[in-house]
């Protein structure tokens, strides 16, 4: 065990020594969504990447003001149990998701502004 006086380390590098790295610049090339549409229950809508959240708001599917009603009522359900909510805003916030909305339609803003930053695995 460490003394508390060790500091921590400032770099970590998982790499085992001696292995060959691949260090070829490569282009990044980001793939857009499938085409989906929007899951006949929340339940599906919860487990989605972020990715395709995104284009069910892109395609006006859902709104964020939709996303951040289903994550909050799953921290209302799973809240207690999992005991991992600080601090939960709800009122007052959703009003202000509600101002957005039409305001990122207009200005064609990132798809995800307005969206609650919620762990999608509750």
């Amino acid at each position: 065990m460490l003394d508390n006086s060790v500091p921590p380390p400032l770099h970590f590098n998982p790499m085992v020594p001696g292995m060959p790295v691949d260090r070829a610049a490569k282009p990044f090339r980001a793939r857009r969504p499938p085409r989906i549409g929007r899951p006949r229950s929340v339940e599906e809508i919860v487990f989605l990447p972020v990715t395709h959240l995104a284009e069910l708001m892109q395609t006006k599917q859902v709104t964020s003001v939709e996303l951040t009603e289903i994550y909050l009522d799953r921290l209302k359900r799973y809240g207690p149990t999992l005991n991992c909510v600080v601090t939960k805003l709800t009122t007052a916030h959703l009003g202000q998701y509600q101002f957005l909305w039409p305001i990122r339609l207009q200005a064609s803003a990132a798809p995800l502004m307005s969206t609650a930053v919620l762990p999608s695995s509750m």
